[in-house]
C-alpha cells in the first residue's frame, strides 16, 4: 500500500471531475458512505499523522459539485500529472487499499464497484439501455465516466432513472463483448461531441453569438449552424490548450487542439475565449 497526501489527492480529483462537469449533466446522488463534497482536510494541524483506510475511492461526482473551472490544470504537464496520480488513487495500484495519510474523514469510503457476474445490461423500449442486477431490474439507466479525459474505458459510474448511483465499473476491459457493445454504445450517445476543424463565421446578434462551422463526427465531416447564449458560460477553455462550445440546443462541440486550428478559425473565436 502506498501513502498519498490528501491535498494533492483532493486537488487531483476535482481536476479531473471538472471534465465531467463541464461535457456532461448533472451528477448522481451519491450512495451511502461516498465522501460529501465538503469533507476536506482543511481543519488538520499541521503534522498530523491520523490515517483512514480507504477500501476504494469516492467516486468523482461526490466532488463534482464543488469543482470549479479554477481547479483545472494550467498545463499538459499538470494535467499529465495529476491525472497520473488520480489514476493511482482511483484504481489502488498498489493494492486493494489505498492509505489517505492526514486525512479528517471519519469513516472509510466504498465506492460500490459492480459485480459483473450478476449484471446484465440490456437494450429496452424506446432506445434506452436498462440493466438487471442482483435481481432488480434497472428499465432506465445513466452512464457517466468519472475521468472522461485521461481514462475513458475506466470508472464508469452506473445510475438509476431517478439519478442515484448503483455503483461503478472498473474497466470496460472486464465486459463480455456483447455487454461491451450495449455499454459503449450508450457513452457514445451520452457524450456525443462532433470536433470543430474550421470555424468559417462569428457573429452577434441580439445577445447571441451564431456560429458557422465544419465539424466532424463518427469520422464524416459536415457543416454545422450554432447558435450560442450567454457566451461566458457556453464557450469555455478546457485546460490551456482545447474548448467547448455549447450551443442552446444542448448540443456539444469541441475543440482538442487550439493550437492546430487555422489563423482564421483562431482569430474569429479569441473574443469569446475565457
Amino acid at each position: 500500500m502506498e501513502t498519498h497526501n490528501v491535498p494533492a489527492a483532493t486537488e487531483t480529483l476535482a481536476a479531473e471531475t471538472i471534465q465531467e462537469v463541464i461535457i456532461s449533466e448533472a451528477a448522481p446522488e451519491v450512495t451511502a458512505g461516498a465522501v460529501a463534497p465538503d469533507a476536506t482536510p482543511d481543519g488538520i494541524a499541521p503534522g498530523a499523522t491520523s490515517e483512514v483506510i480507504v477500501s476504494a475511492p469516492p467516486t468523482a461526482d461526490a466532488v463534482a459539485s464543488e469543482a470549479t473551472l479554477e481547479d483545472m490544470p494550467n498545463s499538459a504537464a499538470s494535467e499529465s500529472a495529476t491525472d497520473a496520480a488520480a489514476h493511482e488513487v482511483f484504481s489502488g495500484e498498489s493494492g486493494s487499499s489505498v492509505i489517505i495519510a492526514g486525512s479528517d474523514l471519519s469513516q472509510a469510503v466504498d465506492i460500490g464497484w459492480l459485480d459483473l457476474k450478476s449484471t446484465e445490461f440490456y437494450e429496452g423500449n424506446g432506445g434506452f439501455t436498462g440493466m438487471r442486477y442482483k435481481g432488480q431490474d434497472h428499465k432506465r439507466i445513466q452512464l457517466r465516466r468519472a475521468m472522461p479525459d485521461r481514462y475513458p474505458s475506466e470508472f464508469i459510474s452506473i445510475a438509476d432513472h431517478e439519478n442515484k448511483e448503483i455503483g461503478m465499473i472498473r474497466a470496460l476491459t472486464d465486459l463480455s463483448d456483447a455487454q461491451l457493445r450495449i455499454v459503449s454504445d450508450e457513452l457514445d450517445r451520452r457524450y456525443y461531441c462532433p470536433e470543430i476543424l474550421e470555424v468559417k463565421s462569428v457573429r452577434d446578434k441580439l445577445g447571441y453569438v451564431y456560429m458557422e462551422m465544419e465539424v466532424i463526427a463518427a469520422g464524416e465531416k459536415h457543416e454545422r449552424s450554432a447558435a450560442v447564449n450567454d457566451v461566458n458560460k457556453n464557450i469555455r477553455m478546457i485546460g490551456a490548450n482545447r474548448l467547448i462550445v455549447f450551443d442552446v440546443d444542448g448540443n456539444r462541440y469541441i475543440i482538442n487542439a487550439l493550437d492546430k486550428l487555422d489563423r482564421k478559425s483562431l482569430r474569429r473565436l479569441e473574443p469569446y475565449m475565457f
